[in-house]
């Protein structure tokens, strides 16, 4: 079966054939050109097993989506103002998003280090998140911009592409009485539906980093007592320890009160100098003598 003509422009056509067949070649930067003939590969796979053959060649670009939050987009028109483009997060591949616990900022300091996701676990991710943008490719280029989103055809059509790969079943959005309550959103389909570990050791819910005064207190004051218990510094009686204890705990207290002092400093600092700057810019500015600055004027020793 032909491409729908009607949808794609010809030069729209040619346009994303010349930038792929550039990004797939030795003239594109080696990094770009690896992970877009991989990323080519499986998209003309998915064309002739799934879409009978009727889209065209997309332009694929690594860079950040338009919402925060996204891994990728399908976008209706592209940078240079052409018919589609499908963009991908480029620290997905690279294995430095947070979507990956290595990389979360809330894992407990406390915590052996996560291990990071190897290179075939991140082109995992990276070509799922190209396999959702081509359903949104496939939307618009057969049925129509405006049949584009997690709607029942996405959601229809991710489904039958999961039989094939033996992917459980999507749903779409929620409606009253659903019987599809407990089946995983299409919004983040395939990924949703993948086993346990193919992308690697993807993050975990962790309680808030941010401790209190208190906890703070017991984790210096533990660390004060270990170290001298282990360098034994102190007698083994529980008299002694518990005065190492106390010891330990007021120096932790200290120490915190110390911090909260220096950190009130800088900030009444900081203040009080925006203020005098402020209050110095007229006469300064009136005091500056209007002399040009050019690098021209410079010696040539001193320019070097």
């Amino acid at each position: 079966m032909e491409p729908n003509m009607s949808t794609i422009p010809e030069q729209d056509r040619k346009l994303r054939q010349v930038i792929s067949d550039y990004t797939t070649s030795d003239a594109a930067a080696p990094q770009v050109q690896d992970l877009q003939l991989k990323v080519k590969a499986q998209w003309e796979q998915w064309n002739a097993m799934y879409f009978d053959g009727q889209l065209v060649t997309p332009m694929v670009i690594f860079t950040q989506p338009g919402k925060p939050q996204a891994l990728g987009e399908y976008s209706t028109t592209s940078v240079h103002g052409s018919r589609g483009e499908v963009r991908i997060r480029p620290t997905i591949p690279e294995g430095r998003h947070p979507l990956w616990e290595c990389n979360n900022p809330k894992r407990p300091i406390d915590l052996p280090p996560a291990p990071e996701p190897t290179e075939e676990q991140r082109m995992r991710y990276t070509i799922d998140v190209a396999l959702h943008e081509t359903v949104h490719q496939w939307q618009d280029e057969i049925h129509g911009t405006k049949a584009i989103g997690h709607n029942a055809k996405f959601r229809d059509k991710c489904n039958e592409i999961g039989r094939e790969l033996g992917l459980g079943p999507v749903r779409g959005k929620l409606r009253k009485d659903s019987p599809d309550t407990n089946l995983p959103f299409c919004g983040q389909w395939p990924h949703c539906v993948r086993p346990e570990g193919y992308y690697g050791h993807l993050r975990e819910d962790h309680e808030d980093p941010r401790r209190t005064r208190e906890e703070y207190r017991l984790i210096i004051a533990s660390l004060l007592y270990g170290y001298a218990v282990e360098t034994e510094s102190l007698p083994a009686v529980s008299e002694a320890n518990a005065a190492l204890r106390w010891v330990a705990g007021e120096i932790a207290t200290q120490a915190l009160d110390l911090m909260d002092e220096a950190i009130k400093r800088a900030s009444d600092y900081y203040a009080g100098s925006q203020h005098e700057a402020a209050s110095r810019a007229p006469e300064m500015a009136a005091n500056t003598p209007n002399v040009p600055c050019t690098s021209a004027a410079l010696p040539r020793e001193a320019a070097e």
